[in-house]
């Protein structure tokens, strides 16, 4: 039981790659809503199954990947979503919730990638004092 609860607990935490993991569950809810929403416009249904792609990406580059590696898939993941969110826009398509929702998703996967940016930043930052020690 003891196990379980520290896993969940790492899911929960503020390190980008549990983060993303999270983050990588929703993008798939709010793909298929996103999805669902614009099945009469080919192009902004085309963009929602890349963005799908690309959080199903998320998952194994969390797992076995490098932060570098998931920083720049969170960097393709804010700029499909901010591509879908102008497309929605200017077709009218989306409701306010669902733009809302894919707001914040957009929100969040900046946040994601700068804080990976950080963390590869401080280890490298890490690297170079232990080399000069």
């Amino acid at each position: 039981m003891t196990s379980f609860i520290q896993s969940y607990k790492k899911l929960g935490s503020s390190e980008p790659k549990p983060a993303s993991f999270n983050h990588a569950m929703w993008l798939l809810l709010v793909s298929g809503l996103i999805a669902h929403s614009s099945a009469c416009c080919i192009v902004t249904l085309s963009f929602a199954v890349a963005w799908a792609l690309v959080g199903l990406l998320i998952f194994p580059i969390v797992l076995y990947g490098t932060y570098k590696t998931l920083r720049n898939i969170l960097i393709v993941d804010a700029y499909l979503s901010i591509t879908i969110l102008s497309l929605s826009a200017f077709n009218h398509i989306l409701g306010l919730f669902e733009m809302g929702i894919l707001i914040g998703q957009t929100i969040f996967a900046v946040y994601l990638a700068c804080l990976t940016n950080q963390q590869i930043l401080e280890r490298e930052r890490l690297g170079i004092l232990e080399e000069s020690l």
